[in-house]
């Protein structure tokens, strides 16, 4: 029983988003209404990028060869779930509950691209937690993958530039975003197997409603 010096039980909420969902801005928001709690961040858990799994970057059809940006990036597999330490994920979850224990935290986020993948690894971070909030484009139709790829093309993320100041043009991330960013995001995103106790949140409706939403969907699934 994960219970808190105030007597209620810490309970930890699953944060799961496509690529530019604007997962790590809406926990930002979360946090600053659950008493700044806790949060753990897969994006802080990736393997040594010789540890993780390949891609075929020759095989993605460029519009004129492979961009200089993603040739330095190389082929390790980032949108796959064996590129994670999920022991480290599970560890460092069950640390921030017991520190969310002392401090009086009801709530510990964990958020991740990954979290609900076909993946021993991360079915095993995940069944730490209490309740989901999905982030999905609508409809994901091609309007609104354009939105997020466009997102991620002019957002620096990971203390690296973003690809449109790093050269890349359009037609090359759009080539890079429909033939494996989001054909990973289908093979190991939430829709095939969406976890219990979980909304689903509209991640391009207007920043407040999202907020908002995100905001009534976590007391729902956590019953708080």
């Amino acid at each position: 029983m994960r219970t808190s010096r105030r007597g209620k039980k810490v309970k930890v909420l699953g944060m799961v988003g496509c690529t530019a969902a604007g997962k790590s801005t809406i926990c930002h928001s979360l946090q600053s209404k659950l008493n700044h709690c806790l949060m753990v961040c897969t994006d802080d858990h990736y393997l040594p990028l010789d540890s993780c799994p390949r891609f075929d970057l020759d095989a993605l059809p460029w519009p004129s060869g492979i961009p200089e940006a993603f040739k330095k990036r190389g082929n390790a597999d980032l949108n796959h779930p064996k590129s994670v330490h999920w022991a480290k994920v599970h560890h460092d979850v069950q640390a921030a509950i017991r520190t969310a224990e002392l401090r009086g935290d009801s709530v510990v986020i964990l958020e991740g691209l990954l979290l609900c993948a076909d993946d021993d690894g991360a079915r095993s971070a995940a069944a730490l937690c209490d309740g989901w909030v999905l982030l999905a484009p609508g409809e994901s139709s091609k309007e609104n993958q354009e939105v997020l790829w466009r997102r991620k093309y002019t957002r620096s993320h990971l203390g690296n530039q973003s690809y449109k100041d790093r050269g890349v043009t359009e037609a090359e991330y759009q080539t890079y975003w429909d033939s494996y960013v989001w054909p990973r995001w289908l093979e190991h995103g939430f829709m095939r197997r969406p976890p219990k106790r979980s909304v689903v949140v509209d991640c391009l409706a207007d920043s407040e409603i999202v907020a908002a939403s995100v905001w009534k969907a976590t007391r729902q699934v956590l019953n708080i």
